[in-house]
């Protein structure tokens, strides 16, 4: 490695909680990198199993090893902890059921980072299951790839390379640009998008490497983001205002407009989503509790604002008769496959 890439320092943070089955691989990984100045951070988040006894077996044989053990408060506290502690240059994140595949995964973000000047890099992921077995590859898109390997601006990015995955875990990041930024700890869904907004406000330069797919995602369906609960769509729906405060932080034109874009939207996603079996039932429950007739109007004020004109009728009829008509489109969806695989087996 050049010698430009022996100084920084680089905070790798993991928040843990009952990983004992993962947690030696996760460290491991971490151990293995052909980049050897970091400082890995376990943030023992109030595990009851034997996860804060191997974050301390290995801190002991590792002084670049630091453990931070506290109550149960959550991930997003989890991570904060360890900003507010953290010595690097740059940080990235890293689950404590996942793992890193590429040996050389910090050395080549660091190489670009230090000789493009970037704030950000990121890479790709592969799905895996619970023991490890590959599900899927991610490949960029042919729209992606014309963004690759470019330094980008905040707007770029967003639109072209994230086109909604907001997947914390696949970026190095400057801590530098994170002094006044941290993940809000009264959420449990969508936080990493809340962070990645506030950060793309700094204005970073950025670059997407499609080809380093280094990040190993276990697919764990007993997590946050596959469980049914009520926060979650709440979480959701109040990224409609977070959206809209955000653009008005910024004067890019094109940030900004995407932050107005997804100040709509958001209404409209996570409206779809009381329209699946699993809320449905409850649909009316929650459209009170979240007073999202109000939430509605507000929406459609903002459209006013920003001289958006939508086309979808969910806009326009309250938020019962939207989901109702979430529901009849999703049913004359599954018809339309259903006749479409009689009519290819006659």
């Amino acid at each position: 490695m050049d010698d430009l890439m022996k100084e920084p320092l680089v905070s790798v943070i993991v928040p843990i909680y009952n990983a004992e089955s993962f947690l030696d691989e996760c460290i491991q990984n971490v151990k293995s990198q052909t980049y050897t100045h970091w400082e890995l951070i376990l943030v023992n988040d109030g595990s009851i199993d034997s996860s804060l006894q191997i974050c301390y077996r290995y801190s002991e044989s590792d002084s670049r090893i630091k453990v931070v053990n506290k109550e149960n408060t959550g991930v997003s506290d989890s991570r904060n902890k360890a900003l507010d502690i953290a010595q690097g240059d740059f940080v990235i994140f890293l689950d404590a059921d996942d793992y890193w595949i590429d040996p050389c995964c910090l050395e080549k973000m660091l190489v670009k980072a230090v000789s493009e000047n970037l704030d950000l890099v990121r890479g790709e992921y592969v799905a895996v299951g619970m023991k490890g077995e590959k599900l899927f590859s991610r490949h960029a898109s042919e729209q992606k790839m014309k963004y690759a390997y470019r330094v980008l601006t905040s707007s770029e990015f967003l639109n072209y390379v994230m086109t909604g995955e907001f997947f914390l875990f696949l970026s190095l990041i400057r801590k530098s640009l994170l002094t006044d930024i941290r993940f809000e700890t009264n959420r449990i869904f969508l936080e990493d998008m809340r962070f990645y907004s506030l950060f793309f406000l700094k204005e970073p330069r950025c670059m997407y490497l499609p080809d380093l797919r280094f990040y190993a995602y276990r697919k764990n369906e007993n997590s946050v983001s596959f469980s049914i609960n009520p926060k979650k769509l709440e979480d959701s729906f109040d990224m409609c205002e977070f959206f809209h405060e955000r653009s008005l932080e910024t004067q890019d034109k094109l940030l900004k407009g995407f932050f107005q874009v997804s100040s709509i939207s958001m209404y409209y996603y996570t409206l779809e989503t009381l329209a699946d079996n699993m809320y449905y039932e409850n649909a009316r429950i929650y459209i009170k509790r979240f007073s999202l007739k109000q939430k509605r109007k507000l929406v459609l004020s903002w459209m006013r604002d920003y001289g958006y004109i939508e086309k979808s009728i969910i806009y326009y009829v309250n938020p019962y008769q939207g989901v109702l008509l979430f529901r009849l489109r999703h049913r004359l969806a599954k018809f339309k496959n259903r006749v479409l695989r009689c009519l290819k087996f006659q």
